[in-house]
């Protein structure tokens, strides 16, 4: 019964076609893939509005570089002693 269901509204052809759409354009639970070096151009793009638009404070940290907060004597703090915000700026740049 529960083929009978499943190949009443997905054939082998609209799951490839499906995993084929995701792997060009991506879904937010994973990037849109590089398939061909030659395809570079037109990939860097949409991946570039892909973060803009779903991880946008991520994204800052690749155009401006991350400095990590140092303490008076230019040491670096743990994360642990971070404060809220200077986590998430770790976390974005991680």
């Amino acid at each position: 019964m529960e083929e009978e269901f499943y190949n009443a509204f997905a054939t082998l052809i609209t799951v490839t076609q499906q995993t084929m759409l995701e792997n060009e354009t991506g879904t937010m639970q994973k990037p849109l893939k590089l398939m061909n070096i030659e395809e570079y151009k037109g990939w860097e793009g949409r991946f570039e509005k892909l973060v803009q638009a779903n991880y946008l404070d991520a994204w800052e940290c690749v155009e401006t570089k991350y400095v990590r907060p140092t303490n008076d004597d230019k040491v670096e703090i743990a994360i642990k002693d971070m404060c809220a915000d200077d986590k998430k700026k770790y976390k974005n740049e991680k």
